[in-house]
């Protein structure tokens, strides 16, 4: 059941002050089965009885008036300040959290920008406030590019309660807020996606490159990627640079873009553009750049061709073995299976896909045995 504006009148006349202490009180009142009927009194009848609860606070929240909204917004932010930094806050802290999402409100950024040295809500480095840290994170990215979120996310990741598992979302949120600067929230992160390549591997970086081009203009990407530290040098561990993010974008089989060149330039386009993509160039040829840094990403960047350029020539060897098939005998009790003979040997060098898989002799003869 939903409210309409005469249910919310009453409200119309709250300050920011009184929002804050309807919520809190609300939300303590929840927790009390002599109170719960009357929870958020006096719209009691339209909160917590048959849904989500924020769901239920947000249905008010849109039949507010702009003014009556922008002071519930800062009635969230107000609560924030009021609540002592404790364990026993933890649940109100946790609502006041999940509708600030909802209702978008960035009014909550100082608030929470104080709390990032001081235990985090009082909250120790343990479970519950890893787990309470993350719900903050993961609120705030979901209000960029709202004014704010950038610095608020910074100031999340310089704290301790900052895992490397989370370098990915605060990466994202960072770029949706301020995407000319993606080369400077690399550096920031760098060595929490390190960390995290290191344990979990680069599997799915693809993920977060396909949300990275969602959110930063191809212009902008190819204007700035040579200030990414991109190295191919052999002295140089790959995981502590930011190859990851360009091999995800257009090196990988699931990557959002393309990698060519045209002429002596390199270029990007996206793969939902094929067959006749439009191309954006890679800058790299200002006066003013570090000449040894660009020759680096050059280098790295001729790489991931090469590497590209493998794949798709292996691909077509693999697509030319249409030609004269061979039946192989097998006793009754097996089905015959074919296997193609023109170029089958080529398929089964080292590097193949299909090497490891189970051969008829120890020779690798390029006739693969399946059983039925």
């Amino acid at each position: 059941m939903k409210p309409d504006a005469k249910h919310v009148n009453p409200l119309e006349s709250f300050d920011a002050s009184a929002f804050a202490n309807w919520l809190r009180c609300g939300f303590e009142d929840l927790d009390h089965e002599e109170k719960r009927l009357r929870a958020f009194a006096p719209l009691n009848y339209f909160v917590g009885h048959y849904g989500d609860l924020t769901s239920d606070l947000k249905n008010i929240y849109d039949v507010l008036s702009g003014s009556a909204q922008r002071k519930l917004r800062l009635g969230i932010a107000r609560a924030f300040s009021d609540l002592p930094p404790a364990q026993r806050s933890m649940p109100i802290i946790r609502s006041l959290l999940h509708l600030a999402g909802r209702v978008h409100a960035p009014e909550i950024f100082p608030e929470v920008i104080k709390q990032v040295g001081n235990g985090f809500f009082g909250m120790p480095d343990y479970s519950e406030g890893r787990e309470l840290f993350a719900l903050t994170l993961d609120i705030i990215a979901g209000m960029s590019p709202a004014h704010g979120t950038g610095d608020a996310v910074r100031r999340l990741v310089g704290s301790s309660f900052f895992q490397p598992a989370y370098a990915p979302r605060a990466f994202v949120a960072l770029c949706r807020a301020e995407p000319e600067k993606f080369p400077m929230h690399l550096k920031q992160l760098r060595g929490h996606f390190t960390d995290l390549h290191q344990k979990k591997g680069t599997d799915d970086a693809f993920i977060t490159a396909r949300r990275f081009v969602q959110y930063v203009d191809f212009l902008v990407i190819g204007r700035n990627l040579w200030r990414l530290y991109l190295c191919a040098r052999p002295d140089v561990d790959a995981l502590n640079t930011d190859n990851w993010l360009v091999e995800a974008m257009a090196v990988d089989d699931r990557a959002p873009l393309i990698l060519d060149k045209d002429g002596d330039a390199f270029v990007l386009a996206s793969r939902d553009q094929e067959p006749t993509p439009k191309k954006w160039g890679i800058n790299l040829e200002e006066d003013w750049k570090v000449w040894d840094h660009v020759d680096d990403v050059r280098r790295f960047l001729n790489r991931c061709l090469e590497h590209n350029r493998s794949k798709m020539w292996e691909k077509i060897d693999m697509a030319k073995v249409v030609k004269k098939p061979i039946i192989v005998n097998k006793p009754p009790t097996h089905r015959t299976f074919v296997v193609q003979q023109p170029k089958v040997q080529k398929l089964y060098w080292q590097d193949s896909p299909l090497y490891p898989l189970p051969q008829i002799s120890e020779a690798r003869t390029g006739m693969r045995e399946t059983s039925h």
